[in-house]
């Protein structure tokens, strides 16, 4: 059996038989990123890469859903801009990694949910996926949904670009 490790009540993280245990621990807001999960894991991803008895990761969610995405109600008070290039940075951490990591998607995946799970090496889905970026769609910047895909496309061009992983199409 592993060690809990205290990274605070939004997240646990265990290592056990090789394996860093991570988990999404905001079950009542659906696993919902806030500024003290985007902390706590930024905290247990440097305990995992330093611990060279973690030979891989695994992150899922408590509750029914994997991630909903940014908890908006949280972040409508802060700097959006800075807490968004704050989870952009994070998101962009799982692509540095040099050790595997393995998403066990146990629900729904929103949103920022959704751009979590594509950041791991291997991803696997419990029961029925039910994934979803609205926010490609934006009617109220007059976007077409052509225009959102093609912007998104170029970010995803510019992560995969810093990102050390070999990518194919």
């Amino acid at each position: 059996m592993g060690e809990r490790s205290s990274t605070g009540s939004v997240l646990g993280a265990d290592l056990v038989d090789g394996v860093f245990v991570f988990e999404l621990n905001r079950p009542e807001a659906r696993n919902a990123i806030s500024p003290d999960m985007v902390a706590a894991l930024n905290d247990a991803l440097s305990r995992f890469q330093s611990d060279d008895s973690a030979k891989a990761g695994v992150i899922t969610g408590a509750g029914s859903a994997f991630c909903a995405g940014l908890d908006l109600k949280v972040f409508a008070a802060t700097d959006a801009d800075a807490e968004r290039r704050t989870v952009g940075a994070l998101l962009r951490r799982f692509g540095q990694l040099t050790k595997p990591m393995i998403g066990a998607i146990n629900g729904p995946a929103i949103a920022g949910g959704l751009e979590l799970a594509l950041s791991f090496n291997i991803a696997t889905a419990d029961g029925e996926l039910i994934a979803s970026l609205r926010e490609l769609y934006d009617a109220n910047m007059n976007r077409s949904l052509d225009d959102a895909l093609a912007a998104e496309q170029v970010e995803l061009e510019r992560w995969r670009q810093s990102s050390p992983r070999t990518w194919s199409a």
